[in-house]
């Protein structure tokens, strides 16, 4: 290995900074030794193969970052949480230190695979979004525009049935039981009632 370079300046002189060896005043390393090889190499990230890796993946019409981490990367698609995700990359058998621009095809039909059908891969029920379904009673895992149509069939199911939660979302007022006498005045069913007043 070959020794680290001296400052180009004036020689080295005698005194308590010029040895390799810590001041024995302040314990500071001297200022011609090197400084540590980790603080060099920390946190950086390494592409062996730049030919295979993919700066931008496509899952589930989303664009997932190649340099995050597998299971944070697959975070970005709407629908997984951090717990489903490292969920899916065990049951698919993917390497949680990979990097998302580093995943081959396979793996990403097996992540694809899982993440459609989590029960076949013993994946429990409870980590499941969708759960006790109205229509079928069956448990699945809901992913971006699969969650819009579901939450537009629950609102318009509430809405015909006249239930109470689908009655305050229809008038625009508070679902969970808040205060609305001195909060909430800034919606849609104030400037209704406000519009009703004017007019009367």
């Amino acid at each position: 290995m070959t020794p680290w370079p001296q400052p180009k300046s004036s020689p080295v002189t005698a005194g308590p900074l010029s040895s390799g060896r810590p001041c024995g005043a302040c314990h500071r390393p001297s200022l011609t030794s090197p400084p540590p090889l980790f603080s060099r190499l920390q946190g950086s990230l390494v592409i062996s193969d730049t030919k295979d890796f993919q700066h931008i993946v496509r899952v589930y019409n989303t664009n997932v970052d190649g340099k995050e981490k597998v299971m944070y990367g697959l975070t970005k698609i709407r629908g997984v949480g951090r717990r489903f995700s490292a969920q899916v990359c065990r049951a698919a058998e993917i390497d949680m230190a990979k990097r998302a621009g580093e995943l081959t095809s396979a793996e990403l039909d097996r992540i694809c695979a899982v993440v459609a059908s989590p029960l076949e891969y013993n994946i429990p029920k409870y980590f499941l979004n969708s759960q006790r379904d109205w229509t079928e009673g069956g448990f699945q895992q809901l992913t971006t525009g699969a969650i819009d149509g579901d939450m537009r069939n629950t609102m318009e199911r509430l809405k015909k049935n006249r239930i109470h939660r689908g009655i305050r979302h229809f008038w625009g007022l508070k679902v969970r039981g808040q205060h609305t006498c001195t909060t909430g005045r800034g919606g849609a069913a104030f400037r209704m009632s406000k519009n009703n007043m004017s007019r009367n």
